[in-house]
């Protein structure tokens, strides 16, 4: 890759974009939130009462805590209802419980095969991306620090208590899916994104990205593939919808609502709380994430656009619903956020020469 995005453009773009970025990272800076929100509480071990243990969230407790009674014969929306209004959790409306897709692999699969497949899909998202990287620049060393840019966005996968968390998995899915997409050639993508929504139902957005950008390019064999998955997934909601219905009782609180309009600061704090920007000092890893950003704008291909247009998305959604214990929700974009970082030098270079330029 000898250029970017940002070649071509005139003075005026290019200061448009600078002033952008530096006033997302002042934002940042100035309301950044603070990691304190999120910080650990001391809750019980729900195999061992006595045992004090640190989670970082109240949900990791209720995932396991219908695990176990899942593992005691219950079924899986009994046991989801019962420890919901055990936890002072909402059942209504029915998007409060998870869908079944991961308590029922951990039920049969047990914890174990969970950790492997987990790992293994830690893997193939790291070699995936390793093979779409392939001819994405000029210098390849900037591929294996494109890599381990995207390594570094696993970090929180690897984590064995995450392990319970669909927003993980899902967030691994939607990123292998991605890398693994070439035209003509979709159906692993499709399969791996419907997989993504069975798990997590806000991985969503992805599908839809993707099934607008076969509209785009009118390749109309690819969006019945996507049109078929979000078949499946609308026929695994309604039977979702009415499982959790039969379940209900009168008295079952309903949610207070996500929307909690958190802005700019919430998204900042998911990206941080979500990959290796985590381990910095708030303020520098604020700074770092428009960085990241401006790096995927740069990169100037099929997949950069696919991916910007992802990040953005979620963006806007983050800053809209999600309250502070929610910076989990990051996780679905995670894996490959920091990878802008590789193409960040390349966009400065570019933005440079045109404001450089003579003509407005």
């Amino acid at each position: 890759m000898t250029s970017t995005r940002f070649q071509m453009i005139k003075r005026w773009q290019a200061l448009a974009i600078v002033l952008l970025t530096f006033g997302l990272m002042l934002g940042s800076l100035s309301f950044v939130m603070p990691t304190k929100t999120v910080q650990p509480v001391l809750v019980r071990d729900v195999k061992t009462p006595s045992k004090v243990v640190i989670d970082r969230n109240p949900d990791l407790v209720l995932y396991r805590a219908i695990n176990v009674r899942m593992d005691a014969g219950e079924g899986y929306y009994r046991a989801a209802a019962a420890e919901q209004r055990t936890q002072g959790y909402p059942l209504r409306p029915f998007v409060t419980f998870r869908l079944p897709t991961l308590a029922l692999m951990h039920h049969y699969l047990g914890p174990a095969a969970m950790t492997g497949i987990i790992w293994a899909l830690i893997i193939a998202v790291t070699l995936a991306w390793w093979g779409r990287l392939k001819g994405a620049f000029v210098d390849p060393g900037r591929r294996v620090i494109g890599v381990m840019l995207i390594i570094s966005g696993l970090t929180l996968a690897t984590r064995p208590e995450l392990v319970v968390v669909h927003d993980n998995w899902a967030g691994l899915l939607v990123s292998l899916s991605l890398a693994l997409y070439r035209p003509g050639n979709a159906l692993p993508s499709i399969v791996i994104g419907l997989a993504a929504v069975l798990v997590r139902e806000i991985a969503l957005p992805f599908v839809l990205l993707m099934a607008a950008f076969a509209v785009g390019h009118q390749r109309w064999r690819e969006l019945i593939g996507w049109a078929i998955a979000l078949a499946l997934f609308t026929f695994a909601m309604a039977l979702h919808a009415h499982a959790v219905a039969g379940i209900l009782l009168p008295g079952d609180p309903a949610s207070q609502g996500w929307t909690a309009m958190g802005g700019w600061p919430f998204f900042d704090l998911a990206m941080r709380l979500c990959t290796a920007l985590r381990a910095l000092p708030v303020s520098m890893g604020a700074v770092l994430v428009p960085l990241s950003m401006l790096g995927w704008a740069a990169w100037a291909s099929d997949t950069g656009l696919r991916g910007l247009l992802l990040i953005a998305g979620y963006m806007l959604m983050l800053m809209v619903i999600g309250r502070p214990e929610n910076f989990y929700w990051g996780l679905i974009i995670a894996p490959a956020f920091l990878l802008g970082f590789a193409f960040l030098p390349l966009a400065v270079a570019d933005l440079w020469t045109a404001l450089r330029h003579a003509d407005a």
